[in-house]
């Protein structure tokens, strides 16, 4: 009897395609074209044993050539990775070949910029960080660091939803079966990245706000990032949480700034980043942090297809 066994979807999916590999099965290239299939005697080996994945992160992801088209108009697979039968066999390929890691990462946090949030930005133009003489809220803003009550809601917003998310999903297992079930692999790290194309403050605005004096991009990024920690870990103390290096904050923060030991910094040295060559870069960030993870576009300079790699093993699921 074989018996495959997983916390979650993600560890089941990597530990059965495990199993097909040591039997001899390869998937060199989406489609079957590529695959290759042993001739088995028996579909049973005599074994027991965990997999465990070497990186947090070992996938990478298309944002562009996968989408359907005239010839690939399929609607079989929306609830797949990417649209079209083209795109489910690009998901599936990386599923075959353990491209997957033990959790994903949590991105952009543009999503809290709405509702309430939203509003009190609008009403309270000193709490956005005046970026070209302008302190108008919109969906690029961010908290203005020298306002203390700006910084406390922006941590208090991102509590707030990831609380609110998690009592829906943990206190309804039957109606949310798939989500309760995958909710580690989905939600190990809480976001405290700022909105893509973050306008940090860099101007004076004249508006009689507190302070028009702002530090570098990054200082801005971990003053904000540690505030989210600290509203969430108080509440959360086995969370952790992740953020970006890149574009305009992409190096290191002063030294004076602390980072966290739950926070896990993801570098994007090879792209959307003007300090220095990449390697310059992630030495930076290794001798100042022990939770660094990379993050790499293959198709330099503008992003396409991304990999992302951890730089430090951790356990991932298996069988």
């Amino acid at each position: 009897m074989l018996t495959l066994a997983a916390a979650q979807d993600n560890g089941l999916v990597y530990g059965a395609y495990h199993y097909l590999y040591l039997a001899g099965f390869r998937f060199y290239q989406p489609g079957e074209a590529w695959q290759l299939t042993p001739s088995l005697s028996t579909a049973f080996m005599n074994i027991q044993a965990t997999v465990s994945g070497a990186y947090k992160y070992a996938g990478w992801f298309i944002s562009g050539g996968h989408n359907r088209w005239a010839m690939d108009n399929s609607n079989a697979y929306n609830w797949d990775t990417y649209f079209g039968k083209n795109g489910h066999e690009w998901a599936l390929y990386q599923r075959r070949n353990g491209m997957g890691g033990a959790h994903r990462f949590a991105g952009h946090r543009t999503d809290i910029i709405a509702g309430n949030y939203l509003t009190q930005l609008q009403n309270n133009p000193c709490y956005v960080a005046c970026y070209n003489g302008n302190r108008a809220a919109g969906m690029q803003s961010v908290p203005d660091m020298n306002n203390a009550n700006a910084v406390q809601l922006w941590a208090n917003t991102i509590a707030q939803q990831y609380t609110q998310y998690r009592n829906t999903i943990l206190g309804n297992p039957s109606l949310y079966a798939n989500q309760y079930r995958n909710f580690a692999y989905n939600n190990q790290l809480v976001g405290v990245e700022a909105p893509d194309g973050a306008q940090w403050g860099n101007s004076a605005d004249n508006g009689g706000c507190v302070s028009n004096t702002y530090p570098s991009a990054s200082d801005q990024q971990f003053t904000l990032s540690n505030a989210a920690v600290a509203k969430l870990s108080g509440q959360y103390p086995n969370a952790a949480f992740q953020c970006y290096a890149y574009s305009s904050h992409a190096n290191i923060p002063s030294a004076h700034i602390n980072i966290s030991n739950q926070l896990d910094v993801q570098v994007i040295p090879t792209a959307f980043q003007t300090e220095s060559s990449g390697k310059g870069l992630l030495n930076r960030w290794y001798n100042r942090h022990g939770n660094i993870s990379e993050y790499h576009y293959l198709n330099i300079p503008q992003g396409g297809i991304s990999r992302k790699l951890q730089a430090q093993p951790t356990k991932a699921q298996g069988f």
